[in-house]
């Protein structure tokens, strides 16, 4: 891409070194002046020291020949890329000029060597102390004056203007610049650039049809929509396109160029407007929108269904009368109207800064002055709750242009490639999480809204009294709801809130402990029940998945004995196993056994093992004595809140029991009650839902974040204990066999239950 600099055509034209320093500032490799700039900042070097050091003298003469020989070359190809930009000017016979020559031709003659090397070592010396130490534009003139040198200053340059005449009109630059009208100026100046386009594309190696993008400033502002249009069509025929850049955009020129680029002024110092915009970005950095219609190689085609954007979405291309339309106060035609769920992006983008600028709209509303440079994506149906949001994500994000994103790659849209495209289709539970969350930020902002329009109110009011009680009372409520979330930023607290309950209920219990034995013992009680809990719905996971988990085949034979119940010891060794399989390919990353993965080489399982240690010392009289505890407390109680927060994971998963169900077998689905037992609480208010499948009565779920359910029984049992009352959630311990029933263990108390009936779902699940 080049960018034609401040539309300024006269001035390149002024003198011979002016336009040979426009030609070669685009076709000169910026690392050549680098070299260059190199071996003067070697030469300025040895040179402080060469009046009082005569080896220094030397080696600077040395140097000075290294740089003469160095500008040699690079004057070298100057005329060699001042040759190739003459051929490069030849006009294609398919262009409206009707090419069928040369239009730039230069004419020099070439120094000899000796004569030319004496003459650069003068301008290298030279150059030394007046070339700035990195300023590419001054290496700029010293090689500009090298190649006037080496022509012995006689390089002559003719233009060849007959776009609109059948005879053939030579101009010399500069001599005859001001016999050239206005239009002949901005078409020599276009094909300048096309030409430059050009070498520089044959010197990145591009094909010689490779296309390129040429930015060009407002001047074309002041040319009638014809003269545009030709030349428009002449860059066309060049392999070019044209892009207009303007701080001021006219509505006449959205009727002749397809892409506009807005610059915002800026104030620089001493407050003046400065505008910029980078000079070049590489040939081929200009690439249209393509996207493979190959959704497996999309990651988000591993998680999700893909379909066709022109299956879901009406593309609308720009429309190009809508600065014009919005200026003149002329009502645009129905069909251009922008719709609620629209979605807007511009034609023009650059992926490597960052997201994908895009609106979204709420409602019907009149066409906005920026139409004229968007692309609309009208959806063909109503969307479903949360499903503009998801694509309206989708299109802000990288990940949309991620086929794209080349190093220094502006991408343009356009209609067709994008009605292609594979788009990602949410699934249900994606669209659920997606319309929480915004249901959630809609009640923020409703809050926020009503706490400061109170305060907005209270000096409008009529009665200030009222009006004060009214502040006062809604800021009760505005402080209480700020408590309350402040509980969940808090990671105790919101611990004690959202883990499943037995484990949120131990974890109470550890908050109000003293530091002492007793405190102590419930510590290593809550580690262990989170240790229990997370086996058995691991186990039960794993169980509906159809792995086979060696380690309980291991445990099955002293559990079918009913020598001893679990241990902690069983239930972390049954957790390391399940971390291999959640480390697994065979398992996505958003899978429930994934989650697994961190109770191996972890600071979670490292964490666990200390705990561990810790229990076991402590059952067999190991210490720490209970004048000892206050030292290792506050340890064993770091350890467990660690262990607390890797396995926050299990709030996306919710602990239930069922107390009734209704299944309709023809949509194999179950309408149920359940109590979520989640938080500290286990008195919970039921409430009614509605899930897939067959779902037992009396037994415990677990209920993931994709809406599914998983049956915990026979691992984990929720009832009511026989010895309290209280709901409690028990877990498996220890078979008897001699009267045929299981000691289940509450994990948030010492009660245990026995139960009957079991044979079947143990040997299912291979303990039996």
């Amino acid at each position: 891409m080049l960018r034609q600099g401040f539309f300024d055509p006269g001035d390149t034209f002024k003198s011979t070194k002016a336009f040979v320093r426009h030609v070669l500032y685009y076709v000169t490799p910026r690392n050549n002046l680098e070299q260059l700039a190199s071996i003067l900042d070697q030469y300025r070097e040895i040179g402080s020291a060469a009046s009082h050091n005569v080896e220094a003298a030397k080696m600077m003469e040395v140097v000075q020949g290294e740089g003469a020989a160095t500008l040699r070359t690079l004057v070298d190809s100057a005329l060699e890329n001042l040759t190739r930009f003459q051929r490069a000017s030849s006009l294609p016979r398919e262009s409206p000029a009707n090419g069928s020559g040369e239009f730039y031709r230069f004419t020099f003659v070439r120094q000899p060597d000796d004569e030319l090397i004496k003459s650069l070592r003068i301008l290298f010396d030279v150059a030394a102390s007046e070339v700035h130490e990195g300023r590419i534009g001054d290496l700029l003139d010293l090689l500009v004056d090298a190649t006037l040198e080496a022509t012995g200053g006689n390089l002559k340059i003719a233009v060849r203007l007959s776009p609109w005449q059948h005879s053939e009109r030579l101009f010399e630059i500069p001599g005859d610049i001001y016999r050239v009208s206005g239009g002949e100026m901005v078409l020599a100046t276009t094909i300048r650039y096309l030409a430059a386009a050009r070498v520089l594309a044959e010197n990145a190696g591009a094909a010689p049809q490779a296309g390129s993008l040429l930015l060009v400033d407002d001047g074309f502002r002041n040319l009638s929509d014809e003269a545009v249009s030709l030349y428009l069509k002449l860059a066309d025929s060049f392999g070019n396109q044209l892009v207009c850049t303007t701080s001021s955009i006219d509505p006449n020129l959205l009727t002749a160029f397809p892409l506009i680029v807005a610059l915002r002024p800026r104030l620089v110092d001493g407050g003046k407007r400065s505008i910029s915009l980078s000079r070049a970005v590489g040939l081929q950095d200009i690439v249209r929108f393509q996207s493979s219609t190959d959704g497996s190689k999309s990651q988000v085609a591993a998680v999700m269904n893909m379909s066709p954007l022109g299956e879901v979405f009406d593309v609308l291309p720009p429309w190009r009368e809508a600065l014009h339309s919005v200026a003149s106060g002329v009502e645009a035609p129905p069909d251009q109207e922008l719709q609620a769920g629209d979605i807007l992006l511009p034609k023009l983008l650059n992926p490597h800064k960052g997201n994908v600028p895009m609106t979204t709209v709420g409602r019907s509303q009149p066409v906005p002055a920026a139409r004229f440079s968007m692309v609309v994506l009208r959806p063909k149906s109503n969307l479903r709750p949360g499903e503009i949001l998801f694509y309206a994500n989708y299109f802000g994000s990288a990940l949309f242009l991620a086929e794209s994103k080349e190093k220094d790659e502006i991408v343009v849209l356009e209609e067709q490639p994008l009605t292609q495209i594979l788009l990602p289709r949410p699934d249900e539970s994606t669209l659920r999480a997606i319309h929480d969350i915004d249901v959630a930020a809609e009640v923020f902002e409703g809050w926020k809204r009503e706490a400061l329009a109170t305060v907005g109110a209270f000096f409008k009011a009529s009665d200030i009294a009222s009006a004060r009680s009214q502040m006062i009372e809604i800021g009760r409520v505005t402080r209480q709801r700020r408590e309350a979330g402040g509980v969940t930023d808090d990671l105790e607290s919101r611990l004690r809130a959202t883990l499943p309950y037995p484990i949120a209920r131990q974890w109470r219990n550890v908050q109000a402990a003293n530091r002492d034995a007793a405190g102590y013992s419930l510590i290593l009680e809550c580690a262990e029940s989170v240790v229990a809990y997370c086996a058995a719905v691991g186990l039960s996971f794993a169980n509906a998945k159809g792995v086979r988990v060696a380690r309980l085949s291991a445990i099955a034979a002293r559990f079918r004995a009913g020598r001893m119940g679990m241990t902690f010891g069983d239930w972390r060794a049954l957790l390391r196993e399940l971390a291999t399989h959640g480390r697994s390919a065979a398992f996505s990353a958003d899978s429930a056994i994934a989650h697994f993965a961190a109770f191996s080489d972890s600071p979670i399982a490292s964490a666990i093992d200390r705990l561990g240690a810790l229990r076991n010392d402590r059952a067999h009289r190991r210490g720490p004595a209970d004048h000892e505890v206050a030292d290792v407390f506050d340890q064993a109680r770091a350890e467990l809140v660690a262990v607390l927060a890797g396995v926050e994971w299990l709030v996306d998963y919710s602990l239930c029991h069922v107390e009734a169900s209704h299944w309709d077998s023809f949509g194999n689905e179950s309408r149920v009650v359940v109590r979520e037992l989640m938080g500290d609480h286990n008195v919970v208010a039921p409430r009614e839902l509605a899930v897939q499948g067959n779902v037992e009565v009396g037994s415990s779920y677990v209920l993931d974040r994709f809406g599914g359910q998983q049956l915990l029984r026979p691992f984990l049992k929720a009832r009511q204990c026989g010895l309290c009352g209280q709901l409690s959630v028990f877990v498996v311990d220890r078979w008897l066999p001699t009267t045929e029933e299981v000691e289940y263990l509450a994990l948030d108390h010492r009660h245990t239950e026995r139960v009957s009936d079991m044979r079947q779902a143990l040997e299912h699940v291979g303990l039996l």
